[in-house]
């Protein structure tokens, strides 16, 4: 028994010991979980501007940005990684990343402090949303403020448009308030894709007609031109503005030659030279791109409490052309921002499902 007693204490210290062991593991093991739990609050702490920034652009598209589009945007297999993680109900930070990545990659690697000099951030400080500089860089490629072609000069000031044609166009409803005016590049983009702006909020609209899309021509980009010197869309320019017309179209700017054409163009010397004589003048026998008199437009709003029953979906609408003008209500947004693109329409839509733009 004495031998057994002994036996069995030593196995009671060797017990004791282990216990001992185990007890140096568990504290050195919450010692590491302190040491994980501090870096994860550093991480946390790190990530909080990502994560600003990335609700910042949330705001800009809120979810709504169908995959058509991007898909039209020159996309790489990074864009649609960034797409997916945007729609995905678990979104992180990663999608910026990818977004701002997938731009790169695709548009080039452009200056982000801004058009127009740095002017305007690619994020409003105050509401939170995306300006129009980084809609204009995430469609063309450039940071740019404004959505007219080119360049303007305001006293001294040089304000930044766009300057080619994007793959995806935009379309802004504060066009039919008269509150700015969209260019003839957005407005004419390569795929029959558009982004439609409104105050708050940015809807799709797309098509499977190609016939929709104007092709590259030396007509249209005559009446682009001419256009850029007729602000208010009369159908004319003055007199004086001919020359810079001709050589933004690489014509002919011989003083004699301009004051020959000036002659021709305005027998009556009113001053102003009509669309109609300057296109038959140096564009005779050729006609401008129209529309189809009928096509069909899918509509796409991202926002659940913006759709019938909160479940988002497509809506089909069937557009016709009128020769004369077309009356449409207040709360018709979606017709009157179209209307900017295609005048004197009429748009029905099927199962009458109305779609809004809010």
């Amino acid at each position: 028994m004495s031998a057994r007693g002994k036996s069995m204490s030593a196995r009671g210290k060797s017990m004791s010991a282990r216990g001992k062991s185990m007890s140096a593991r568990g504290k050195s093991m919450s010692a590491r979980g302190k040491s994980r739990s501090a870096r994860g609050r550093s991480v946390s702490a790190g990530g909080k501007p990502a994560v600003r920034a990335f609700k910042a652009w949330l705001c800009l598209v809120s979810s709504q940005v169908c995959a058509v589009a991007w898909l039209c945007l020159d996309s790489s297999q990074v864009c649609a990684v960034a797409w997916l993680c945007l729609v995905s109900s678990q979104v992180c930070a990663v999608a910026w990343l990818c977004l701002v990545s997938s731009q790169g990659a695709t548009k080039g690697s452009p200056c982000l402090g801004g058009g127009d000099g740095g002017s305007e951030p690619l994020i409003s400080g105050e509401e939170g949303h995306g300006e129009q500089s980084l809609l204009n860089l995430l469609i063309t490629g450039t940071p740019s403020s404004h959505v007219f072609d080119g360049a303007n000069d305001l006293g001294g000031m040089k304000l930044l448009g766009v300057w080619r044609r994007p793959s995806v166009g935009l379309l802004h409803l504060q066009e039919h308030y008269r509150q700015l005016r969209v260019g003839w590049y957005l407005k004419n983009p390569l795929h029959p894709v558009w982004l439609c702006a409104s105050q708050h909020h940015i809807t799709v609209v797309f098509s499977l007609q190609r016939e929709l899309v104007c092709p590259a021509s030396e007509i249209e980009r005559g009446h682009q031109v001419f256009s850029w010197y007729d602000t208010e869309g009369n159908g004319f320019i003055q007199q004086s503005q001919l020359m810079p017309v001709l050589q933004h179209l690489g014509l002919c700017t011989d003083e004699q030659f301009v004051k020959f054409m000036c002659e021709e163009l305005d027998p009556d010397n009113m001053g102003v030279i009509l669309y109609h004589k300057f296109q038959d003048a140096f564009f005779s026998g050729e006609q401008l791109h129209t529309a189809p008199d009928t096509f069909t437009l899918f509509h796409y709003n991202g926002l659940p409490a913006s759709n019938p029953e909160k479940k988002v979906q497509y809506a089909k609408g069937f557009v016709t052309r009128q020769e004369s003008h077309v009356q449409f209500s207040s709360v018709q947004d979606l017709t009157a921002c179209l209307s900017t693109k295609w005048p004197n329409i009429e748009l029905q839509w099927e199962d009458n499902f109305k779609p809004s733009m809010n």
